[in-house]
């Protein structure tokens, strides 16, 4: 079959679904390998059904906006040009405080990779308690 994405990409898609407004209330989203987003899962079964060998992803909004986030954070932090200004607002959004003035850029990056990690583990512990 042609034009399939892969599951990163059906994630980024669902990320934008996930962000517009009127999509709000919705928790989770499948979507199918050809690159559709369905609300219900009977309808994307049945789009899948019409093509042989599509399949489709069910994707929380967690896991969504939680993988867009860590793809901003890493252009962020891969970045030659690292806006100092720019890392220190990031820590100030996960930690509720203002870093330290004379915090150096690396230190800064492995503090924010440290929560970032611990907010995804925190979301992956929160999703197991769900489907419990």
């Amino acid at each position: 079959m042609k034009n399939t994405h892969s599951l990163q990409q059906l994630i980024d898609i669902a990320a934008t679904t996930f962000q517009n407004e009127k999509y709000a209330d919705i928790h989770k989203v499948h979507a199918s390998e050809d690159g559709f987003v369905f609300i219900e899962e009977n309808r994307a079964k049945i789009h899948c059904e019409t093509i042989e060998g599509l399949k489709y992803h069910t994707i929380t909004k967690i896991e969504a906006l939680n993988a867009s986030e860590d793809q901003d954070l890493e252009s962020l932090i891969s970045s030659d040009d690292v806006d100092l200004s720019e890392l220190k607002a990031r820590y100030e959004e996960l930690y509720g405080k203002a870093a330290h003035h004379n915090i150096g850029e690396e230190k800064l990056k492995d503090l924010i990779a440290a929560k970032e990690e611990e907010l995804n583990a925190v979301a992956l512990n929160n999703k197991d308690d769900q489907n419990s």
